[in-house]
């Protein structure tokens, strides 16, 4: 299996499918999703790269329209992750 492939390549049972698990808000009114990408190819600029099954936990910046995520390789991990940004703050102690 090549690592990327032209776009012309690629066909749809061979791209990524990706699912929303879980939608937030957290701090600054910062959007958060809990995504599950399967295996397969995804766009990469101008060709098609393939990527592993993961979870990704994304956040969208309204503020700056800036989007970012962080890949992780077990769902435990990306709950994490994703519930740290998007569990309100009750308490802070000094």
């Amino acid at each position: 299996m090549q690592h990327t492939i032209e776009y012309a390549q690629c066909t749809d049972d061979m791209r990524s499918t990706k699912t929303i698990e879980a939608k937030a808000t957290g701090a600054f009114n910062r959007q958060f999703e809990l995504i599950f990408v399967g295996a397969g190819y995804e766009p990469a600029g101008s060709a098609m790269r393939y990527v592993k099954q993961c979870y990704r936990v994304a956040s969208y910046d309204p503020a700056f329209n800036h989007r970012s995520s962080i890949a992780f390789s077990n769902r435990a991990d990306a709950v994490q992750h994703f519930k740290k940004h998007t569990t309100p703050i009750t308490e802070i102690t000094a």
